[in-house]
């Protein structure tokens, strides 16, 4: 006779997939973690036990909560290159010719949104008096006078 090994009973590849199944459309949709697995009614404690366990959960879950940004991503950039292709005239599949055509408000609009907006322009094109910058002297000089001053009250003699 084998000896029970007891504890709780390993997840199987089949329930971790349901689990998924179950969560990713809460997650796509937009939904916190936290949401997602009430909503799906996942016990919170055996989701994470599983996704510490298990690196290709872990990754899943973090694609199904990317979801939303890469698809707002990929229409903010088409978007742009139909603007690049107005602004610089293109040939359709049937080979007519377009010309080069004025942007118009709207069109700059966007683009002047997205510059002040995106990472990867914000800091060129965006405001820059928002920027504040972290002086690492400044803040030690700070904390110091603090500590300073609350020693001088504690051991100040009245």
């Amino acid at each position: 006779m084998t000896k029970h090994a007891g504890g709780r009973p390993k997840t199987t590849d089949e329930q971790k997939e349901a689990m998924l199944s179950k969560l990713e459309p809460y997650l796509k949709s937009g939904l916190t973690l936290r949401k997602a697995l009430l909503e799906a009614g996942i016990p919170t404690a055996t989701f994470y036990r599983i996704k510490k366990s298990d690196p290709s959960f872990d990754s899943k879950i973090a694609r199904f909560q990317q979801y939303l940004s890469i698809l707002l991503n990929s229409s903010i950039i088409k978007h742009l290159h139909q603007l690049v292709r107005k602004q610089a005239g293109y040939q359709e599949t049937d080979g007519t010719i377009v010309p080069p055509r004025t942007l118009n408000g709207n069109d700059l609009a966007f683009l002047e949104w997205f510059a002040l907006n995106s990472n990867l322009t914000k800091e060129e094109f965006g405001n820059r008096s928002a920027t504040i910058a972290f002086d690492p002297e400044a803040e030690l000089q700070k904390m110091k006078e603090m500590i300073n001053s609350e020693l001088n009250k504690k051991f100040s003699i009245v």
